[in-house]
């Protein structure tokens, strides 16, 4: 009874199953699957003179294509070849393939997903000498051979591979390659500029022991490897027979301040506008513009080689590179790139221009070697911010190893949403300029002098919300006047070092998140007539050996200490008054003379003008020196003394009373 109720349940099953089939209609057109390689046109062999096809599809080779002894084949601008696994291009004769500028013949895998070595590669033996490739693309080749001692793997190891031939390679890319991109073997002198070699698996250029190696650059009767850029290959850019130390170390720097080796090759990444540089086109801040000699072979707009196979056209205003001379007035430029300004070279920004600083990719900088004069007025200042405000660019560096040029001027720039100022150059001057949100520092000044001369000024400036401190200076001379720091997310001023000729003067230090003004290492400043004035830490700190004169100075409502002396530091204060601050004096017994404690009386809590009943007013230093004019005792604070009367910040374009507000 089981197997009959079994055989029914098959057989109801059996009939279900036809049923349902015969309701479905097989698909008429069903997907197929992609076939592995690319469309392209069988190529003959046997042909001398390659264009494009007029179909538009790409040259295709099956199996080797052979340029005999005696034969020259030429290759016209824009063609593309594909290959088939394993194939190679073996010349015997003479090849010719000169692309153009913006149209390049391309060699490259026939498959649709390449990948390394898909092919072999160019395979160039004795005889086949004056070979050129110029503007050409070439990738996913040079297939790493598993038998490694046939001739073919013994000789034949790049995309390029020479046995006593010398080619020409020129203004080409050469990537994503599975062996080197340049492979010589024997007695090779090839000419090897301009080029582009990157994401290689193996080096850039790779020589045996028996080729003839130039020990300098410019040597004649010896193989040219020069002017290229190999970044970002996996094995060590160039491997010169026995002899590594002259290729691939840096010893030089180029026309672009970037280092290079003694032939003036650029180990970095070029920098692609693509991430993948499927097209190879240049970004702005490629190491490869302009990269070339100062003398010879200048691109088409007269300015150094690129390399690479399409140069780099700048925009107008466009900054990037090395710059120099008058910027428009008025104008607004797009800053795509660090920016440089050479030794003996004078950047001169006119008042009311723009730079907007495009930190998409990389927080460009202004580097200084020469000088930089910035022309802005209180009526039509100039103004340098990040293109994304959420975003910042990186700041300007004022490097010291120009002495011939005079020190840069800056005068009424707003510096805004930016990493950090350094100023490694003396005699810098900032007049009237805005330093606002700086991530880390907002100006570090490092200048190694002493003199006179070396000093940095600052004056009539003002800091907001910037980072660790808005000035920090080391060990050099360093004058602050007529200033307002606010907000700083760390200290104001900072010091350490600064012996002779330093001075804070005039200067409004409030509501910094830890110390107003910080004095370390045998810091002997002049602090005169300033407030400091509700920082959450203390208003003035002397640490290590500090001896600084302060006096005049209003130090009011700071979180702990109003002063602060530690480690064997010896403060001279006097005509100051410190006041409601979380203790005045630490320590308690710190001397001082002639001062007040007493609350200063202000304008208003945004105004720190003395009001007219101020204990603090004709109750600075009475020494005619610090007068604040003819016959008018010192007042303390920022507005008194002969400089006082010029006021607290930058100027505005009608100077009346500044009103200050405080978050």
């Amino acid at each position: 009874m089981a197997k009959t109720y079994l055989f029914l349940g098959t057989i109801s099953c059996l009939i279900l199953l036809a049923a349902f089939s015969g309701c479905t209609n097989p698909d008429p057109n069903p997907i197929q699957p992609e076939p592995p390689d690319v469309d392209y046109v069988n190529l003959n062999p046997e042909v001398t003179d390659v264009g494009p096809d007029a179909s538009g599809l790409p040259w295709g080779l099956e199996s080797n294509w052979i340029i005999p002894e005696g034969r020259t084949v030429t290759i016209q601008p824009g063609t593309k070849f594909v290959f088939q696994d394993s194939v190679a291009v073996v010349v015997e004769g003479q090849l010719l393939a000169q692309g153009q500028i913006n149209n390049p013949i391309v060699f490259t895998s026939s498959k649709r997903r390449p990948k390394m070595g898909d092919w072999r590669g160019f395979e160039l033996k004795n005889g086949s000498d004056h070979s050129l490739f110029k503007y050409c693309i070439m990738t996913h080749g040079a297939l790493f051979p598993i038998d490694t001692i046939s001739p073919e793997a013994k000789y034949y190891r790049g995309m390029i591979a020479c046995s006593s031939a010398s080619p020409t390679v020129n203004y080409c890319v050469i990537a994503h390659n599975q062996n080197n991109a340049v492979f010589l073997f024997g007695d090779c002198r090839p000419v090897v500029r301009y080029n582009i070699f990157w994401d290689n698996d193996a080096s850039a250029v790779r020589a045996d022991v028996n080729v003839p190696l130039a020990e300098y650059y410019g040597q004649e009767g010896f193989l040219d490897v020069s002017y290229n850029c190999v970044g970002e290959n996996s094995a060590i850019s160039f491997l010169m027979g026995a002899d590594t130390s002259r290729w691939g170390r840096n010893v030089l720097v180029n026309a672009n301040r970037d280092s290079v080796d003694a032939f003036y090759n650029i180990d970095e990444p070029p920098l692609f506008l693509e991430e993948n540089g499927t097209a190879f086109l240049l970004s702005s801040c490629s190491p490869c513009i302009d990269a070339g000699p100062r003398d010879e072979d200048p691109d088409a707009d007269g300015t150094r080689a690129d390399f690479g196979i399409i140069p780099f056209i700048q925009e107008t205003f466009n900054l990037r590179g090395i710059v120099g001379g008058t910027l428009a007035a008025g104008a607004t430029y797009l800053m795509s790139c660090h920016t440089k300004i050479d030794s003996g070279t004078t950047l001169t920004i006119p008042a009311g221009t723009k730079i907007i600083v495009d930190s998409s990719r990389q927080e460009y900088i202004i580097e200084v070697h020469g000088r930089l004069v910035i022309e802005g007025t209180p009526e039509n200042r100039v103004r340098i911010v990040a293109l994304d405000p959420e975003r910042m660019w990186g700041g300007i560096r004022f490097l010291g190893y120009d002495t011939e040029s005079q020190p840069s001027l800056l005068s009424n720039v707003d510096f805004v949403n930016y990493r950090q100022m350094n100023v490694y150059r003396g005699g810098v001057e900032f007049v009237g300029c805005r330093f606002d949100s700086c991530f880390e520092y907002g100006m570090q000044i490092e200048t190694g002098g002493t003199a006179w001369e070396d000093t940095v000024s600052i004056r009539h400036c003002r800091f907001e919300r910037t980072g660790q401190y808005a000035v920090h200076a080391d060990s050099c001379p360093v004058t602050v006047r007529n200033t307002l720091i606010t907000n700083s997310r760390g200290r104001g001023i900072s010091l350490r070092y600064t012996r002779e000729f330093a001075a804070v003067t005039n200067c409004i230090l409030r509501n910094n998140a830890t110390t107003g003004l910080v004095m370390d290492y045998f810091c002997n400043p002049t602090v005169v007539n300033n407030v400091f004035m509700d920082n959450q830490y203390y208003g003035i700190e002397i640490i290590n050996n500090g001896l600084p004169v302060i006096l005049n100075n209003i130090v009011y409502r700071n979180g702990i200490y109003g002063i602060y002396s530690r480690l064997s530091s010896s403060p001279s204060l006097t005509y100051n008054d410190v006041y409601a601050n979380g203790s005045d004096y630490m320590p308690a017994g710190l001397p001082h003379q002639n001062s007040l404690s007493q609350a200063p009386l202000f304008v208003s809590d945004g105004d720190l003008h003395l009001a007219a009943d101020s204990p603090c007013r004709d109750a600075g230093d009475p020494r005619p020196e610090y007068n604040d004019g003819p016959d008018n005792r010192n007042d303390m604070g920022a507005y008194g003394g002969p400089a006082g009367g010029s006021g607290v910040g930058p100027q505005t374009a009608r100077p009346t009373g500044i009103s200050l507000v405080f978050k």
